[in-house]
């Protein structure tokens, strides 16, 4: 079902989109996904302003104001300013040359860029037929409108068909991941010798155990996008037997599983990390609490929970207490109290366009969620392409805000309510997330 691309459901208007001819080098910068309309006593206005094209010098700077003038050239409104700097003007302006309210951002020439802006003024009468234009200083005189300038859009609101379907087109770009660091977890059950903390690789099943950590070494070691930062170890000894010996036995046996990992790779000093926990008490109270079968769960637990006991002493009342659910508890589920549980981080590069989308295809987890972002746009919005984008994003990243919000304006554009709803729910206190929310419930409303 093919939908008209409109924005009365957003605001209760219509908005019409353009582009800006070229008069001067500023105006090479254009805009995208324009949407404008009056909410309450608000003029809301969103767009994509595309840079692409801009080439701006190390120590220049454009200012850019979205400005509205209606039918009568008196009638006029800024609104709040765009500053794109070069790259010395950019370091002079964090340094702290105060006094711009605007947004302001460094231009890397050469570069596919795009800022996602949004703005609101007091709403006024006039403003239901206007035109929207984008003002560029280039020579700080400040003045707006004597400024070059490009027109984008019309704004007409008094043509827009209430009943008509609208699609959201105010998505929000996720901010740039500065580091992206990612890890991969697991867990080990090496078998040892009775109270001893050598590490026998044929002893038992710890072949098997052991191939588990090398093989998750290998897979980030082996691949040219990664960088490995640590290896975590962290081993845990069951609550059988007393405290001080479960002690020396989980951080013996950590350390010698460290010292067996460094042994067959290169790593620099201090990259693998242990830790021990003597008694995995914690593991013990889980697996009680989830059991629907074992008898006295309430009062095992209480024993568990009571940390005013000394660990050897809790230990003692649960086998007398509870002395056949204690040799369940001992066959069953300490051994499995037994365990190594290791994390490898590493840190993942930045990606070209180019580049992401293949990552998407063959191991999305490296990408971050603004190279999503940007792999989405260069898709034509709303088709099959884009919104599948959305969908990996916020199922890589399901309690990230932006990433709910921008896959609830997916869902919402699919007419798929419920599931904009759901994604909602989690998009948090984000300006935008109002807007959506608006616009579900009219589209409700007009269903009903």
């Amino acid at each position: 079902m093919k939908f008209k691309i409109a924005i009365a459901a957003l605001f209760g208007c219509a908005a019409f989109f353009g582009n800006a001819s070229n008069v001067n080098d500023a105006a090479s910068v254009t805009a995208e996904s324009i949407a404008a309309g009056r909410v309450g006593d608000k003029m809301y206005l969103s767009m994509v302003l595309n840079l692409d094209s801009l080439d701006v010098e190390s120590n220049r700077r454009i200012v850019f104001t979205p400005i509205l003038i209606g039918s009568n050239p008196a009638d006029t409104v800024s609104f709040s300013e765009v500053m794109v700097n070069g790259r010395r003007q950019h370091i002079a302006y964090q340094r702290g040359s105060g006094g711009f309210s605007g947004i302001e951002v460094r231009r890397i020439n050469n570069t596919e860029q795009r800022l996602t802006y949004s703005d609101a003024v007091p709403y006024e009468e006039w403003m239901e037929f206007a035109t929207l234009y984008l003002a560029n200083d280039l020579c700080g005189c400040g003045d707006v409108l004597d400024r070059g300038r490009n027109e984008l859009a019309v704004i007409d609101m008094r043509q827009a068909p209430e009943s008509e379907f609208e699609a959201l087109t105010c998505f929000v770009t996720p901010e740039v991941e500065a580091v992206k660091t990612r890890s991969e977890r697991g867990s080990a059950f090496i078998d040892f010798v009775v109270n001893r903390t050598e590490i026998k690789p044929d002893y038992r099943g710890n072949i098997a155990e052991l191939g588990k950590i090398t093989s998750t070494i290998d897979l980030v070691k082996n691949d040219p996008n990664v960088s490995i930062t640590a290896v975590k170890i962290h081993g845990y000894a069951s609550p059988e037997g007393s405290f001080a010996n479960n002690r020396r036995l989980a951080e013996g046996r950590a350390e010698a599983l460290a010292g067996y990992v460094g042994r067959l790779y290169s790593f620099p000093s201090g990259m693998i990390e242990v830790e021990s926990t003597p008694e995995d008490w914690d593991g013990l109270r889980r697996y009680v609490a989830d059991s629907l079968s074992l008898d006295n769960r309430d009062g095992i637990l209480a024993i568990i929970d009571n940390t005013d006991l000394a660990p050897d002493a809790r230990e003692r009342r649960l086998k007398s207490r509870f002395p056949q659910q204690y040799r369940i508890l001992l066959n069953e589920v300490y051994p499995a109290l037994r365990h190594s549980d290791y994390e490898v981080e590493y840190v993942v590069r930045p990606f070209s366009l180019e580049e992401a989308r293949v990552i998407l295809t063959e191991n999305p987890r490296l990408l971050s969620l603004h190279e999503l972002y940007m792999i989405a746009n260069s898709y034509e919005p709303g088709s099959d392409e884009f919104n599948e984008v959305f969908e990996v994003a916020v199922r890589l990243f399901p309690s990230d805000p932006v990433a709910n919000l921008n896959a609830a304006i997916t869902a919402f554009n699919r007419r798929d309510i419920p599931a904009a709803e759901r994604y909602l729910a989690k998009a948090g206190n984000h300006p935008q997330a109002a807007v959506v929310r608006k616009a579900i419930e009219e589209s409700k409303a007009v269903s009903e």
